[in-house]
């Protein structure tokens, strides 16, 4: 019965994780790119308005983003070479652009 709970505690604790993944496909207009989540992040580490709390979150996301990349590499590599190369830019997640700036 413990095992049971632990596991579904570290799946809600996964639940938000990929963000980085999710975020470059709705910011990209060419779609998802290959390993967009990992360049996103990267792209994003330096940018203008990235705090240390935002550094710790993408630190922690990284290597689910970078699972998830692996996993969804035939659909965006495809994609990738359909579209003649994509560059990922640290553009913020579609939520907050729509608030506006802060």
């Amino acid at each position: 019965m413990r095992f049971a709970i632990s596991l579904c505690l570290a799946a809600l604790a996964l639940l938000p994780a990929g963000c980085s993944t999710m975020n470059q496909i709705d910011a990209n207009v060419e779609g998802p790119a290959a390993f967009g989540g990992v360049r996103y992040t990267v792209a994003r580490w330096e940018a203008k308005g990235t705090t240390p709390g935002d550094q710790a979150a993408m630190f922690l996301d990284l290597p689910v983003s970078f699972a998830l990349d692996l996993l969804i590499l035939p659909l965006t590599g495809l994609n990738e070479i359909v579209a003649g190369g994509i560059d990922v830019e640290p553009v913020r997640p579609a939520v907050e652009r729509e608030r506006g700036p802060r």
